[in-house]
């Protein structure tokens, strides 16, 4: 150890010295010469020494965070995806897009696909021009794996959105369902996109696929329901009404020819919704083809009907069918066809069941349409009644929204705040600062209430770094110069 310190140029010395420190159990202090050596080493260009004494610096230190990922870097570089695994998670990734792009990969090919559904976002929130790069990794996964494909699909869409280039974002998920045909969840995202965007056609296409997906699938309830919607507008095509029909056999529902004639012939008629305007239209006339007046329906006898509110009093309402897990609740919004006594009531349109249906694709086959404004008011009815777990469930699924992600992040980063979990405090409200506020006065309080939840953590470095940030911007706000002289003398020693 002593011959160690005497020539600092004798590298072969300096090693052995740092190697009996390890040995004697003093494993900071043979860290500490380890990290020197790589230095001194890397400056004489000698680089495969070096990195042998940064991995021997890290093996005695793993908390050693610039270590690792020089180390992470150093296999990326050349390639070695296993060797880049050992040393790169979350934290040492850090805001390096290079790091968290390898990160999301490693943890996509190893099926861990809810953080990778945390990177990916991530790493587009610090570097909007990697979208490409995510894109590209999408098509790598998509023979193998097509769910991990679009996680990061899913975050590339919502990042084009974000900026308003829906025809981005269509283009490349109709390129994936080209690829993948018949992947519901990509289907609803691309519904969503071109209700966003304006992107008339290219929804008319989208829900014709969706259909057949959902046929193929056997989810006969949401087929009858995206298909009512394009026999509606076109009425003239014979493929829609085909769907209508399988979807109604597969409902079994009796007689479904003659509910199908029924509805075209004008008496029950099928009604589109203008998703563009939120009008409901009338069916559409075929091209050089003058409408018939619709014949009315055959007298029926009258029904003697109790009175409601007598009904009401004397028969206990049915009780409400409790959907299985991953299975669409579209009762509500569809009503009942069973029969022909039942046709006329009034068809529900795809519009009224996008309401509900993304929150209830099961996992691992992405998100349908926005629902965030629906989860947000779920999110706060819950939480006045005191439903904490089921609030933090629906916030949770806002945030994934670029529209409610600061509010809900930071909803949540208070909450678990209020109730002494700093750890998941800190992780949403660091989420929410990334996000864009509304105005600038809820970012200033969002900012002041992570730089308390840092200092509350013993994070003192990182509290007066926030407090900094919004000292420069807003000010003497609140009591955050005193803050800021106190951290700075903790920080100093002083």
């Amino acid at each position: 150890m002593r011959l160690g310190t005497i020539d600092p140029a004798d590298f072969d010395a300096r090693i052995t010295g740092a190697r009996v420190l390890a040995l004697s159990g003093e494993d900071k202090r043979a860290a500490a010469l380890f990290r020197d050596l790589h230095a001194d080493l890397s400056e004489k260009g000698r680089q495969a020494d070096a990195m042998s004494a940064l991995r021997e610096a890290v093996r005695l230190n793993p908390a050693d965070l610039e270590g690792r990922s020089l180390l992470a870097k150093a296999a990326l570089a050349s390639g070695d995806l296993d060797g880049a695994r050992t040393y790169l998670d979350r934290k040492t990734a850090a805001d390096d897009p290079g790091l968290l792009l390898a990160l999301a990969d490693i943890e996509l090919r190893s099926g861990r696909l809810d953080q990778a559904r945390e990177i990916v976002p991530r790493l587009l929130s610090v570097s909007p021009e990697s979208r490409e790069a995510v894109v590209e990794l999408a098509w790598q996964l998509c023979d193998p794996t097509p769910d991990a494909a679009f996680v990061c699909l899913d975050a590339a869409v919502d990042a084009a959105a974000g900026a308003r280039e829906f025809d981005y974002a269509a283009t490349v998920l109709q390129e994936f369902v080209s690829r993948r045909p018949g992947y519901i969840a990509a289907l609803l995202k691309l519904v969503e996109v071109c209700v966003d965007g304006g992107l008339e056609s290219t929804m008319c296409d989208a829900q014709t696929q969706l259909a057949d997906a959902y046929l193929s699938a056997g989810q006969g309830t949401e087929a009858r329901a995206i298909a009512e919607d394009l026999v509606a507008r076109e009425p003239w095509e014979g493929a829609h009404i085909d769907r209508f029909r399988r979807a109604l056999v597969m409902l079994r529902v009796s007689e479904p020819d003659t509910v199908i004639a029924e509805r075209l012939s004008g008496a029950t008629p099928f009604v589109a919704r203008d998703h563009f305007s939120g009008a409901v239209e009338a069916p559409a006339t075929p091209p050089e083809v003058v409408a018939e007046p619709p014949r009315p329906p055959e007298p029926r006898e009258p029904v003697a009907r109790e009175p409601e509110s007598r009904a009401s009093a004397n028969t206990p309402p049915a009780p409400a069918k409790k959907p299985a897990p991953g299975e669409i609740d579209l009762s509500s919004a569809l009503g009942e066809l069973d029969g022909p006594d039942e046709r006329a009531q009034r068809p529900a349109t795809l519009g009224d069941v996008f309401k509900g249906i993304r929150k209830e694709v099961p996992a691992g086959t992405g998100d349908g349409a926005d629902q965030s404004v629906q989860h947000m008011k779920l999110a706060r009815t819950y939480l006045e009644m005191g439903m904490l777990q089921e609030a933090t469930s629906y916030l949770k699924t806002a945030a994934r929204s670029p529209r409610r992600r600061f509010e809900a992040a930071a909803l949540l980063g208070r909450l678990y705040r209020d109730h002494g979990d700093l750890t998941d405090a800190i992780e949403w409200l660091e989420r929410a600062a990334e996000a864009t506020a509304s105005n600038p006065e809820e970012a200033q309080a969002l900012l002041y209430d992570l730089g308390l939840a840092l200092e509350d953590a013993g994070e003192t470095a990182r509290a007066l770094a926030v407090f900094l940030e919004l000292q420069a911007t807003a000010g003497e706000y609140r009591d955050v110069a005193d803050r800021v002289d106190r951290l700075a003398r903790v920080q100093t020693g002083g």
